[in-house]
């Protein structure tokens, strides 16, 4: 599984190193521990949740579920989330809009982009994010510190 430009990916599958829901559930278990400690407002400000139209129907992994399953980790922990209620087209553009309009820490996007139709990974950029013109901020490059963080199984 590759940690790249924001996130995670991978091809979808049944495996360890494959997108799944428990890939996604355990991830997401880093991603509240680094967003917990990285905001201390974290708590009252949340997430935003958007996804993506990608889907491996033999194992029944869409992108829309993955963002649920993101969705319901974060509230279990009483967090926030501000989930789309459909696909999101274009994550440059909206995500970032989303994050600043609502004020929230940072967004998730269950989407491998440009990469092929079988993969699909998370993007999850701060409040930060916008500032920096589509790369990640100081506080979120894809250091080992981070990658930790995001991968913690």
């Amino acid at each position: 599984m590759a940690f790249g430009t924001a996130g995670l990916r991978a091809a979808m599958g049944v495996g360890f190193a494959l997108i799944k829901d428990m890939t996604i559930i355990q991830s997401k278990q880093g991603m509240y521990k680094y967003l917990a400690r990285s905001f201390p407002d974290f708590g009252s400000r949340g997430i935003v949740v958007g996804y993506d139209t990608r889907a491996l129907e033999a194992i029944g992994c869409y992108s829309e579920r993955l963002s649920r399953l993101t969705a319901a980790g974060m509230l279990c922990k009483d967090i926030p989330v501000f989930l789309f209620s459909t696909y999101v087209p274009t994550e440059f553009f909206l995500m970032p809009y989303a994050v600043k309009r609502l004020g929230v820490a940072a967004d998730v996007m269950v989407t491998a982009s440009h990469n092929p139709k079988e993969d699909n990974g998370c993007k999850v950029s701060d409040f930060c994010f916008s500032f920096y013109q589509g790369h990640l901020s100081p506080r979120m490059d894809n250091s080992t510190h981070t990658c930790l963080y995001f991968l913690y199984f």
